[in-house]
């Protein structure tokens, strides 16, 4: 914590407004901004949320440099980018994983070597918000890869302690596994022949554990050394249906013959606890499970229709699963439609999901499930092209997709990344720039005065007072009053330090209606950036 009580509020400046008439209510599933860039190569990018929400980054595919930052804060503006690398102008695709605790992001690309078309040398980076130089640069030797980015995987412990990475050379059937700590220093290197690339990997919160997805099998790493710990084989071969709960105790691994496998971790290693049976031509393709492992959404691509994919929404027991939600995509036309990525919120209430869309452009490129009741509803929107990449915070608000002009069979130079609102109660608008200020906007009922709360850390425990809520930051300073005006609606404006010493802080609000007391149930982090 970089300040406390009277000196987080000497970092601060106090104002005092009311009802200042800045913005509206967000809808559901509202847009943030748009962000284009130019890209070179094929048409892909990858995109994350880190900082508890408050920084989107993507990683483009050449030309735009190997990182860019593109919002600082939960709401952006027209111009969300804060800052690009340019030193990486031939960086081809790769993957870019944010800590979801700390502003700390990590990118993992590839330099193309001169004068080959398949050697790309790896470069592994970490950056902070607080600057627009990476913290440290790791580079190795050059790997033969006929498409750079999918034979790659990166990964980043919540807290941001620990990077993981692994790409293939296709050249010598290896696959290189490497982990550092958040100061660089090397935990583990090292390499191991297998049958062919994994297509797909997954990690803990901790990055304790890393599984990678074989041809033939899965493997879990210990994240600390490298070391195999284990190896899953089940009666069938795996799929890149992969994901694994936050603790690490819960593991699911889609199989060729469209069935899902749930494993759980006892002392050690990992058991089979049962499988959800498979359905006739359907391949599990993807999935996504909250954070205690009790909610997991399946992307399956069916075999007898490439027009053809669903998403299926499980409650997972001890012995068996319980389906809730079934939503089915049928498209018109030649492209093949395929549901690309997946991501859910910590408690499993949001669940979000990127299409190909299809030929003729009906299809949804997102969707997002949002649980009522037992069940799920579906909320769906249409871009231009195909959603690639997709990264949902931690409180499943706010959503930043990646996603080309035009379907992924239609050769393409530029790309998109979007960020949502996927609604809430309390939100942020403008980018926190040192020196600057952003606008607090709480929901409450016309005329009802609020109260505006901040402090420089969440409670490890939060504190629930009934049916006033839940107190969701430590030890809290009453920062402002507003009234909400007639479009229920309180502004707060939050003016920011201008001290280089504050880039990187982030501080945490939460919002409180005085009236029949009542706290709103989001707290949102904003964090200073140069």
């Amino acid at each position: 914590m970089r300040a406390s009580g009277s000196a987080l509020l000497r970092g601060v400046a106090l104002w005092w407004v009311v009802a200042c008439g800045v913005g509206s209510a967000q809808a559901q599933m509202t847009p943030l901004w748009h962000y284009e860039g130019q890209v070179t190569g094929p048409n892909w990018r990858s995109v994350a949320i880190g900082a508890s929400g408050s920084q989107v980054v993507s990683n483009p595919d050449g030309g735009s440099g190997a990182v860019a930052l593109l919002s600082g804060s939960h709401l952006g503006a027209s111009s969300p980018l804060i800052w690009a690398d340019n030193t990486s102008a031939s960086a081809r695709a790769g993957w870019v994983r944010a800590a979801a605790d700390t502003d700390a992001y990590a990118s993992l690309y590839f330099e193309a070597v001169a004068g080959s078309s398949t050697l790309f040398a790896p470069k592994l980076t970490l950056w902070r918000s607080s600057s627009p130089v990476a913290t440290w640069t790791k580079s190795y030797a050059a790997a033969t890869a006929y498409s750079a980015g999918m034979l790659s995987g990166l990964h980043m412990a919540r807290d941001g302690s620990r990077t993981l990475a692994w790409w293939y050379d296709a050249a010598q059937s290896k696959t290189y596994v490497v982990g550092y700590d958040i100061a660089g220093t090397l935990l583990f290197a090292v390499s191991m022949q297998t049958p062919a690339a994994p297509h797909a990997s997954a990690a803990d919160d901790r990055g304790r554990r890393l599984l990678l997805a074989l041809p033939l099998y899965t493997i879990v790493l210990d994240g600390t050394t490298g070391a195999l710990t284990q190896t899953l084989q089940g009666w069938y071969n795996p799929t890149s249906a992969l994901v694994v709960d936050g603790p690490g105790d819960t593991a699911v691994i889609g199989n060729a013959v469209g069935g899902v496998n749930v494993y759980r971790a006892g002392t050690a290693l990992y058991a089979s606890a049962f499988a959800i049976p498979g359905v006739a031509n359907l391949l599990p393709r993807n999935a996504a499970l909250s954070a205690d492992g009790s909610t997991l959404a399946v992307a399956f691509r069916s075999s007898a229709n490439t027009n053809e994919s669903f998403v299926r929404i499980y409650a997972l027991g001890a012995t068996g699963a319980t389906q809730l939600h079934e939503y089915a995509l049928v498209g018109v036309g030649a492209y093949t439609t395929i549901i690309t990525d997946m991501a859910a919120s910590r408690t499993g209430d949001v669940i979000v999901a990127s299409t190909s869309g299809d030929q003729e452009h009906l299809l949804p490129s997102l969707l997002v499930f949002r649980r009522v009741g037992a069940g799920f509803a579906t909320e769906a929107t249409t871009l231009p092209g195909t959603a690639y990449d997709v990264d949902l915070s931690a409180d499943g608000r706010i959503l930043a997709v990646a996603s080309s002009t035009v379907h992924f069979a239609v050769s393409t130079s530029s790309a998109y990344v979007d960020a949502y609102d996927l609604g809430g109660d309390l939100s942020v608008r403008g980018i926190p720039h040192a020196g600057s200020s952003v606008v607090v906007e709480q929901k409450a009922p016309a005329g009802l005065p609020c109260v505006l709360l901040v402090s420089d850390t969440l409670a490890p425990l939060p504190m629930n007072y009934g049916s006033m809520g839940t107190l969701l930051l430590q030890t809290p300073i009453r920062l402002a009053v507003a009234t909400a005006d007639g479009g229920g609606v309180a502004h707060f404006e939050f003016a920011l330090p201008a001290a280089p010493s504050w880039y990187g802080h982030t501080y945490y609000t939460q919002g409180m209606a005085l009236i029949q007391r009542r706290l709103t149930e989001r707290a949102v982090p904003i964090t200073v950036v140069p």
